[in-house]
């Protein structure tokens, strides 16, 4: 069983890739923790101190291989942009 926010993230993924016209058939759904930087984003690989402030916020995609050779991406947060195919 789906945690709630879980359950709203995929029907989102459903939502979206309906507006898209994209098939989410045989696809995998991962979601990725987010977190702010205050100071320098990154500086932690190079030694640099900062504060990090985890979020309850998240990154969530669908993917599989389409066999075309492209790949076709599709942002809720930039609906406008259309599907950016390359």
């Amino acid at each position: 069983m789906m945690a709630t926010e879980d359950r709203y993230g995929f029907d989102k993924l459903q939502e979206l890739a309906g507006t898209a016209k994209i098939e989410l058939k045989g696809t995998k759904v991962r979601r990725t923790s987010s977190r702010f930087c205050l100071g320098v984003e990154h500086g932690d690989y190079n030694g640099t101190e900062l504060f990090g402030v985890g979020t309850d916020r998240f990154i969530w995609m669908a993917y599989r291989p389409s066999g075309s050779g492209k790949m076709r991406l599709f942002s809720g947060n930039f609906p406008s942009d259309g599907v950016i195919e390359f």
